[in-house]
């Protein structure tokens, strides 16, 4: 599917190919452990003077991505811990959950992880494997002040704290300053409540910006990249959606609609930006290209999420911004997915406080800041958004403070982080809209035929995980 294989292509792949993918891992499927019926709690920590035993200790660092600054993480921090190695177990994103789950059934779960791969918090939480944080945080009297309160909340469950914040951010429209003022016009809001910035008006920027050549397709000069995820976000500038608000609040759910002829109609238009009005492109017009066409200067925006700054930091041919999302209509109670990565412990770590001391380490503001000067995505600790707005040249402070703190006030946090199965939920949801994606047939035609499916997977998910 075009939007699942950009996300790869665009948030992992890039990063992915600058390590090795390591092995050490099994990538026999399993099948999921049966969940328990609450995470395990780690065993209570020893004091942190009892921590700095002598005998050696492995801990296994769980990724898909980042692995450049991972490296650097445990190599900082084995100078300090020469009993510790830290083993990096890099895989790629679609194997993220499934080898997880096999090397927990075998025994030797990784340590640490993020939500790098399809499935997220809530999901790690239902099958019990992750850790209760809150444990250490008050032993060592742990200064969580500096990450933003939302996104310690969205970690913490009964008042308990099972993920260490690490990224916030959400979805925007990344746009060509240059190409917009090559068309004479103006440049998309940083205002989120803009309601004169719509899908229509977007559509009428496109028609004075694009120019499609289809004997000559790798050359022409497309308006709008479509990279929102997960899919059904599209349907959130128009306030619809296939799931019912209840799954993203409890993380399970027993509806889905793909038969709604209002939503049928805006996944039309979503199939129709790139095959009626070719503003974007197909997926064999993509690789013609050669790279990423925005990135190249080809194509005016971009509609992505967060990710979506670890390739914008890198862009010197041109002038860049950020702005709003358009409404679907001007009456639209228009939303967006809130992107906020945690690091979690697990809850079998046969080393838990020397984990607990890696967490703390990888986690630490001089950790972030390597992070952030590399070129990532931005970071959930306050004290550092000077220096990601530092990293966005060509926008005012208050241009920036506008277009991503109104992003956080529209914005929910992602079903991938909140829902119980994501990643099999969003597996059927591919297969759905692959016909959308080739232009091969209509949404009308296509998406009905999968909400049989939909609601008995979600059924499923329910009566395994659920308390």
């Amino acid at each position: 599917m075009k939007t699942q294989t950009r996300l790869i292509v665009f948030a992992l792949a890039l990063v992915l190919a600058m390590g090795i993918l390591l092995t050490g891992c099994g990538g026999t499927e399993t099948a999921v452990n049966t969940p328990t019926t609450q995470p395990t709690a780690v065993t209570e920590p020893v004091a942190a003077e009892e921590t700095a035993v002598s005998e050696p200790v492995e801990l296994i660092l769980y990724t898909s991505s980042g692995l450049e600054w991972l490296t650097f993480v445990a190599e900082e921090f084995e100078k300090t811990h020469p009993n510790i190695t830290v083993n990096l177990v890099n895989v790629n994103w679609d194997e993220f959950d499934t080898k997880m789950i096999a090397m927990n059934t075998a025994g030797t779960p990784p340590d640490l992880w993020t939500t790098w791969g399809p499935s997220g918090f809530k999901d790690y939480y239902a099958r019990g494997l992750i850790a209760d944080l809150s444990l250490y945080i008050e032993r060592d009297n742990y200064d969580m002040s500096d990450f933003f309160p939302q996104v310690v909340e969205y970690f913490t469950i009964d008042g308990k704290i099972y993920g260490m914040p690490h990224t916030l951010g959400a979805s925007y429209i990344f746009y060509n300053k240059d190409m917009f003022d090559a068309a004479g016009l103006d440049y998309p809001p940083t205002d989120w409540s803009d309601r004169t910035w719509t899908w229509d008006k977007m559509l009428a920027d496109c028609a004075e910006i694009a120019y499609y050549d289809a004997d000559d397709a790798a050359n022409s000069t497309w308006c709008i990249s479509r990279g929102l995820y997960p899919i059904n976000s599209y349907a959130w500038l128009w306030g619809k959606d296939i799931f019912p608000a209840s799954l993203y609040e409890t993380g399970y759910g027993e509806e889905a609609n793909l038969s709604d002829p209002e939503l049928l109609e805006i996944f039309q238009q979503y199939q129709d930006i790139t095959y009626k009005y070719h503003y974007d492109q197909t997926g064999p017009e993509w690789m013609a290209t050669g790279g990423d066409p925005f990135v190249m200067g080809r194509t005016a925006m971009q509609m992505w999420g967060v990710w979506g700054f670890d390739n914008t930091f890198t862009m010197t041919d041109y002038r860049w911004g950020i702005a709003a999302v358009p409404f679907g209509n001007a009456e639209a109670d228009r939303t967006v997915a809130i992107w906020a990565n945690p690091w979690m412990m697990s809850s079998q770590s046969a080393h838990p406080d020397e984990a607990w001391e890696l967490l703390k380490f990888l986690s630490s503001p001089e950790m972030h800041r390597d992070y952030l000067q590399r070129g990532a995505t931005p970071l959930a600790r306050q004290s550092l958004m000077p220096d990601f707005y530092a990293m966005i040249p060509y926008m005012t402070q208050e241009e920036i403070d506008q277009v991503l703190n109104g992003a956080l006030e529209y914005g929910r946090i992602a079903p991938s982080s909140v829902t119980v199965g994501w990643g099999e939920i969003n597996n059927i949801l591919g297969t759905a809209f692959d016909a959308i994606e080739n232009g091969t047939d209509t949404a009308a035609n296509t998406l009905p035929g999968f909400e049989d499916e939909l609601i008995a997977k979600l059924k499923e998910i329910q009566e395994t995980y659920q308390k």
